[in-house]
This record gives structure tokens, sequence and C-alpha cells, in this order.
């Protein structure tokens, strides 16, 4: 594979630092299509860490209620991370969000812990009227992941104000901003 990127002259030296980039691809293995609804629902899981089933039974929670394209992950790594990517769009406005956390902690049950033990990290992509905010969670722990999961229903509004990336705190069982800007 060749990758070719055009970088402006004065990030060059910033670019260089990086040392390296990661590659990764989907391949949908289903979609799910509702007529009476905008949202829409991604699911992504490393196709090295979960099977078809595992993946298919992820998705399930939001075939009722979302637009959903399920996918196996593949990334360019000797042995990678157990990584699942939810990317979701047009939820805080559509659904109530005790319908959304019902849905994710059932998504979440299927992924924590592997079957391996690693830490699973998962990436939560929310889009909602333009702004994006990325939540990244690793662990292998179920109570944690729940925690982590009403943790972000309960900041829904909140993420509706402005792009955010969010990392979840197990000490203070809150997800926070990278920015510094205040934690959820």
């Amino acid at each position: 594979m060749w990758v070719e990127v055009e970088v402006p002259d004065d990030a060059e030296d910033d670019i260089r630092q990086l040392g390296g980039f990661s590659v990764s691809v989907m391949h949908n293995i289903a979609s799910y299509q509702r007529n009476d609804t905008s949202v829409r629902i991604v699911v992504a899981g490393d196709a090295h860490h979960f099977t078809d089933t595992q993946l298919l039974k992820g998705g399930n929670p939001f075939v009722d209620i979302a637009n959903v394209s399920v996918n196996q992950l593949y990334q360019f790594s000797m042995v990678p991370p157990a990584n699942v990517v939810l990317e979701i769009t047009g939820w805080l406005q559509a659904l109530a969000l005790g319908v959304m956390a019902s849905a994710l902690l059932e998504f979440v049950k299927t992924f924590v812990p592997t079957s391996s033990g690693q830490p699973t990290v998962l990436r939560f992509v929310i889009e909602e009227d333009g702004r994006r905010t990325e939540a990244v969670l690793e662990t292998n722990d179920l109570a944690v992941a729940n925690n982590a999961i009403d943790a972000l229903v309960r900041t829904g509004a909140a993420l509706a104000s402005g792009a955010r990336q969010l990392d979840y705190s197990t000490t203070t069982e809150r997800w926070l901003d990278r920015s510094g800007e205040q934690d959820h």
C-alpha cells in the first residue's frame, strides 16, 4: 500500500514528529434500514478479536430504533487492540435518553470483557447537528463500562452543545474533556 499525503509547509515539522500512522478499514456484514427514523448507528469491531456473530449481536439492540450498519474492522497491526467503534448520528433529538441508554448497555455487554482478557477499546463517535463528540473507554471490566455508559447518557444534553473529545476516568467515574474545559 502506498499512501501520499499533502502537508502544508508550515506543518511539515509537526507531521514528521508523529513518526507514522495506522490504517484501518471496514467491511460491511449487515445493514438494517428503517423508514421512520433518521438516527444512524454504525457498529465496527476488530475482526481479529470479535466474530461476525458478536458484531451482529452488538448491532442488534439498535435495530428497532435506528438505521444500523454492522462492520468488521481490519487494523493493520500484528496483534491489533480489541477496538469497537460505535458511531451515532442524530439520536439526541430523535430518541429518549432511556431508550438509548438501554441499547448502549446491551451493546457493551457484547464486547466487554473480551474472551482473551485484553481490554476492549470502546470508541463512541456522536454526531448531532454538525457537531462531533468522540469518547474513548478502555476496559475489561463490565461494571466500569456500565458506569461509563450511564455517565455518557447523562451528558446527552451537554454533547449537543459542541464538539468534544472525552476520556472516561475510572477514578471519578466521569467523562473528562481532553480540552480541559469541564468534565461531565
